[in-house]
């Protein structure tokens, strides 16, 4: 076919040659009226996302201003962009949208917390958690609002303010994750399994680790609920609670099933994270040589999504090259460090790479640059 070029083997995805999709668009202006064209924009939204094409589908939404559908269109795709800690695109999406648009949705305005609570962007996070709460007091509205949307959002908010303030008082914070934790269990489906982790891991904070493994473990039995790719993140967040639980041998055990388990369903998992546990684990049982090799390989992607597994890689890294006497080695990973934090400019990268500098200025015998560095910053340099 002269006019149709195939993109895909086998053949699932064409477009039309460049000269004649520019004709056929010139002339549908012509051809159609302004509701006609504004209703092809919409079915193709429609297909797009059916199909997990979100930045395409809002494209074509936004191209005829309409924004509400827009929104709508983000907020069915945002649990599983929250789910699965896709940063990038969930940014890309958010910032398509104008801000009092999104300062009348609780979807988005939770899903935008979630990027700020990621960045440790804490204060900007409460005011959008404030603002949510204040919506959801004066009754919202969105794509699909129901009452299961009104208890989602409530457990989604308590696993949010767990997630900005460690200091929250013990039984209290306790008491309402097992009430939004009942609460919710029925309407799970659309849930971000990022809200199940944040509570989970708060019981294990807070003490009660029981609790927190339990929440896990019944959220995994609904396995019907959760896409593949939101169970693997359950499985993987659940074997962080064992390694702080300090049960290496579970933690062994779940790792290999989780990597079965990313294999056998083609999920791309998140290797970032299970490296930098095995490398943990390696340094645990004084293995410096398989520790480094696992650490390194997380320093492979320096990607805006594995920005906290770099970090804590390169905090790692620099604890054995100190202890093994390679200061030198311990400069050059501080350095790849720095130089991944500048482009990105979040604060907490540049804040941890002051604090590098000062335990490698410490370990370096020089302890007034240690101090200049805790009290300048790495925005300002040595105070």
């Amino acid at each position: 076919n002269l006019f149709l070029i195939d993109l895909s083997s086998p053949p699932e995805w064409y477009r039309f040659h460049h000269q004649f999709q520019s004709t056929l668009l010139s002339k549908l202006s012509e051809w159609s009226d302004r509701e006609a064209v504004a209703d092809l924009h919409r079915r193709a939204a429609a297909w797009l996302s059916a199909h997990g094409e979100l930045p395409e589908a809002l494209e074509y939404l936004l191209a005829i201003d309409d924004l509400a559908a827009a929104a709508d269109t983000l907020e069915r795709h945002r649990s599983a962009l929250v789910s699965a800690g896709r940063t990038q695109e969930l940014s890309d999406a958010l910032s398509l949208l104008p801000e009092q648009l999104l300062s009348q949705r609780p979807l988005l305005l939770l899903s935008a917390a979630w990027l700020d609570s990621w960045r440790l962007e804490w204060e900007a996070c409460a005011t959008k958690v404030r603002r949510a709460e204040q919506l959801l007091q004066v009754g919202a509205s969105g794509a699909d609002w129901t009452e299961a949307t009104r208890v989602r959002v409530v457990c989604e908010l308590v696993a949010l303010r767990c997630a900005m303030d460690h200091r929250l008082e013990g039984q209290v914070t306790l008491a309402a994750i097992r009430e939004a934790w009942e609460q919710v269990q029925p309407h799970l489906a659309g849930l971000p399994a990022t809200v199940i982790s944040a509570l989970a891991e708060q019981c294990h904070f807070l003490g009660d680790h029981q609790l927190g493994l339990a929440i896990f473990d019944t959220a995994l039995r609904q396995s019907g609920v959760w896409p593949f790719a939101a169970r693997h993140e359950l499985l993987s967040r659940r074997t962080t609670v064992l390694f702080w639980n300090c049960d290496l041998s579970a933690v062994e055990q779940a790792l290999q099933f989780n990597r079965w388990f990313a294999q056998q369903h083609g999920i791309v998992a998140d290797a970032g994270i299970t490296r930098l546990t095995l490398g943990v684990i390696a340094a645990a049982r004084h293995q410096l040589a398989d520790c480094e090799r696992y650490l390194r390989a997380v320093l492979t992607d320096l990607s805006l999504d594995n920005a906290k597994c770099v970090m804590m890689a390169v905090s790692r890294l620099i604890e054995v090259f100190a202890y093994q006497g390679r200061l030198d080695d311990a400069r050059q990973t501080l350095d790849l460090l720095k130089a991944f934090a500048r482009p990105l400019g979040l604060r907490y990268l540049h804040d941890h790479a002051a604090a590098m500098e000062a335990y490698l200025a410490m370990m370096c015998g020089d302890a007034p640059a240690a101090l200049a560095w805790v009290l300048g910053g790495l925005h300002q340099g040595p105070a």
